[in-house]
């Protein structure tokens, strides 16, 4: 669905634009109802373990560790497509994972450098408007991992990657407003270190 955004005010300079910007990566993440919750046990491990978000990449570095009342946090390194944080809980067989994003630029939610925000015209990259980062930012990521062999687990993440819209033809097109558009990525989680990782 597009969603129209409100105009740039007036009086914007570069370094307003710059700052704007910035401050909508810095709006709130998802926050998992679990936390605020009595925490529920979770069968998986503290412990390192080797992690992918989507088949066509490689294994990296995940953590899972529980924190002071007992909940199981499963982290996910930045390395990873989509660095991510966020509580496991167990659902008979599964596992649950309820998180959010944590990379300052989460994937999907920008891809213009800072200086082509300052100014616009030195760049052919358009950047997403505050809105769509403030948006992206904050959806939650959730993922039923299940069993798949030898303490592994698999599962199918939903995320949603947000990109301008165009309008006009030529010389006349630019970008008003924003769609996202939901794609699923393939979670792999396995025990232990990822191949080729360094050991402390």
């Amino acid at each position: 669905m597009l969603v129209p955004v409100p105009s740039p005010p007036a009086a914007d300079t570069p370094a307003l634009r710059l700052e704007r910007y910035r401050a909508a990566f810095r709006s709130p993440r998802h926050h998992p109802k679990a936390l605020d919750e009595a925490a529920r046990p979770s069968r998986l491990a503290p412990g390192p373990y080797a992690c992918r978000v989507s088949s066509e990449y490689r294994l990296r570095d995940c953590t899972v560790e529980r924190d002071a009342d007992g909940r199981t946090l499963l982290e996910f390194a930045q390395g990873n497509l989509i660095g991510m944080r966020g509580v496991v809980t167990d659902a008979g067989t599964l596992l649950e994972f309820e998180g959010w994003l944590t990379e300052e630029q989460p994937f999907g939610c920008s891809h213009c450098a800072d200086r082509c925000i300052e100014d616009p015209a030195s760049c052919v990259c358009d950047s997403l408007p505050d809105a769509a980062v403030v948006e992206c930012v904050a959806q939650p990521l959730r993922v039923t991992l299940r069993p798949n062999g030898a303490g592994k687990y698999r599962g199918t993440m939903a995320y949603r990657i947000y990109y301008n819209e165009y309008v006009g033809e030529g010389p006349e097109r630019h970008p008003q407003g924003f769609v996202a558009k939901e794609e699923h990525f393939t979670i792999d989680l396995v025990p232990g270190r990822p191949p080729g990782a360094a050991r402390n």
